[in-house]
């Protein structure tokens, strides 16, 4: 009886691990970044509400490139309180240096907790969130929100997402508290697996709006987006991924200074290998490319980001 009851604690033990799971990572980037502040690589502006007198803007607000390093980490611990039924929260950091242009040196801190609940074929999350956003190692500004997502597997092949997620941003400065807003998004993804897990092609769009509450300059925001990525298997261990995405933007109040209601077009691709070197490690070379097209001419820049970085995870 006494072997048998330490044969049954044991397994219960074993089922009480199995319903919290602890999951986290560590990485280390290195890179070159062709715009670190994403600024206009003019130097000289226009002004219309000033009959186009021409200024030549301060260096901190024209392209400005750079080398850099880039630590990031976080962790998630999920619990299982009963099938079909978890809690979660999980918190992650990153902190960006600039070899030289230090003064754009940018880091984060964020944290997020909520509910999960599944049936056989769907998932379903709810969650609060937060982050801290830091420029130049002081706090710039602070975000939190909630989100809800939803998944579901048509079949083996094919699966569907859809979200939507609400948060307030605010500056700490006073001087940049007039570009506080509230922003509004939700969007639908699906993905198909492509005869391989690690054989996946997925398509989302979205659309959101952005409410200025201390009338900014360009006042509120209307956008919508979309975005095709893709993964596939080169070997046992090596993934390519390539992304690519563009979002349309349209402000809502003229700018005095500019003389036009502000309208923005941007576009991004991603491109990159994903080598695992074991069950924890990893490296992964990448590049990122930017462009934002704007009728205001101090919003239009482009840039392009390429780095190697190796990842940890347990």
């Amino acid at each position: 009886r006494q072997t048998i009851e330490r044969y049954l604690a044991a397994i219960n033990e074993r089922e009480k691990a199995r319903n919290t799971l602890v999951t986290g990572f560590v990485e280390l980037v290195n890179g070159y970044d062709s715009n670190v502040n994403n600024s206009t690589s003019q130097s000289n502006v226009a002004v219309p509400a000033l009959g186009n007198l021409v200024f030549t803007l301060d260096a901190s607000n024209i392209e400005r490139h750079d080398t850099y390093t880039m630590l990031a980490g976080g962790a998630e611990i999920s619990h299982r309180l009963r099938p079909g039924v978890a809690v979660f929260a999980g918190t992650g950091g990153r902190y960006r240096n600039n070899h030289s242009e230090d003064r754009f040196n940018i880091g984060s801190i964020d944290a997020r907790a909520g509910v999960a609940v599944s049936g056989e074929k769907w998932l379903a999350r709810v969650s609060g969130q937060g982050e801290r956003f830091f420029l130049d190692d002081k706090r710039n500004r602070d975000s939190r929100g909630a989100a809800t997502d939803l998944r579901y597997a048509f079949n083996d092949n094919w699966s569907g997402t859809a979200f939507l997620q609400y948060n307030i941003f605010r500056f700490n400065d006073a001087a940049l508290q007039i570009n506080d807003f509230n922003q509004a998004i939700g969007g639908l993804a699906l993905s198909r697996a492509l005869g391989s897990s690690r054989r996946v092609i997925t398509a989302s769009g979205y659309g959101g709006h952005e409410n200025a509450i201390n009338d900014r300059a360009d006042g509120d925001k209307d956008f919508e987006g979309w975005r095709i990525a893709g993964q596939a298997d080169l070997g046992e261990s090596l993934d390519f991924f390539i992304a690519v995405g563009g979002q349309r933007g349209r402000y809502r109040k003229v700018n005095v200074a500019f003389e036009t209601e502000r309208r923005d077009k941007l576009y991004d691709g991603t491109v990159g290998l994903a080598w695992r070197i074991d069950q924890r490690w990893s490296l992964r070379p990448q590049c990122s490319y930017s462009k934002n097209d704007s009728n205001i001419a101090i919003y239009d820049y482009q840039r392009l980001d390429c780095s190697v970085s190796v990842r940890a995870q347990f």
